[in-house]
């Protein structure tokens, strides 16, 4: 093998090895030692900062609800969303980004219904309307991601479509400041 192929390779192996060693170094994780006079090193705790680094300024907030009816009319669950941040700040927009609900009391026999959801966006009234799966004993359930755009302040509306004998619903998502 000539001297320029030995070289080469070298070149190629320094190469890989630094690049195999990068992958570990890409992430420093500051980490301190404590030493005293006649005992062993003993590492300091590590300390992780977590930060969301896409929206740093990420407001998130969560809000449930419930109901319970005896009659034949069913009952609305009624979130009541944020205006303000957990700062005091006013928010501009309410983002919804995971929804999870359970009604009771629902018809039996069927396997699944839909979930109503009434909102308000800039002062005007829209409904969603949520798949839902239905049990044996007339409990429907959902668990949805989802992004929907609500006002600020304002109480939310629901509901299943035919009767039920209650609701609990839980809202989660991020809140858009002033």
């Amino acid at each position: 093998m000539g001297k320029l192929t030995r070289f080469a390779l070298l070149a190629m192996a320094f190469s890989v090895l630094a690049i195999g060693l990068s992958f570990f170094t890409n992430n420093p994780v500051h980490a301190t030692a404590h030493v005293e006079k006649g005992t062993a090193v003993q590492p300091a705790p590590i300390v992780i900062k977590v930060q969301d680094v896409d929206s740093p300024a990420r407001n998130p907030f969560a809000v449930s609800a419930t109901c319970t009816s005896s009659n034949d009319t069913g009952c609305a669950a009624n979130p009541v969303f944020p205006s303000t941040t957990a700062t005091g700040g006013a928010v501009k927009t309410v983002v919804i980004d995971f929804m999870s609900a359970v009604c009771t009391g629902l018809a039996t026999g069927i396997t699944q219904d839909n979930f109503n959801f009434g909102y308000l966006l800039s002062t005007q009234p829209n409904e969603i309307f949520f798949p839902a799966v239905v049990d044996a004993s007339g409990t429907g359930r959902m668990g949805l991601q989802t992004t929907i755009y609500a006002d600020p302040g304002s109480t939310a509306a629901f509901t299943t479509p035919g009767i039920n004998s209650g609701c609990s619903v839980s809202v989660t998502g991020h809140l858009i400041p002033q």
